[in-house]
């Protein structure tokens, strides 16, 4: 399980601890379809681009282990939201685990998100 802490210090919000690389535990850890940062999902989908196709995850998972490619490609994160009710959880960059490890807990997250949650999956730029 992962544990996360939040504090507000005026109008700054930081989030620490440890992430899971579980990815039941990232299905349970889902958002509902009112999203923290983007408000309503479904209404932040049309907004977002065109879902990533098969050949872009798998381009993803193959060349997404070095910090260049996300900065060739202006890739701030990944969104992936369940079309059947707009359930969701966001992969960003920034997050130390993500980074880690040729950023594997994003790249095989992704891509269990895609293939196994049968989520959309969005390029956060």
């Amino acid at each position: 399980m992962s544990a996360m802490n939040i504090a507000r210090n005026d109008n700054i919000i930081t989030f620490s601890g440890d992430m899971t690389k579980d990815f039941n535990q990232m299905r349970r850890e889902m958002s509902g379809r009112f999203n923290m940062w983007v408000g309503d999902v479904a209404k932040a989908v049309p907004k977002l681009g065109d879902k990533l196709t098969t050949d872009q995850l798998m381009t993803l998972h193959k060349e997404g282990t070095h910090a260049e490619f996300y900065d060739n490609n202006n890739i701030l994160g990944y969104f992936c939201i369940d079309p059947k009710d707009y359930s969701n959880y966001m992969f960003l960059i920034g997050d130390g685990e993500n980074r880690d490890n040729n950023y594997s807990r994003l790249r095989n997250g992704v891509l269990q998100f895609s293939f196994e949650a049968y989520c959309d999956i969005y390029i956060l730029r």
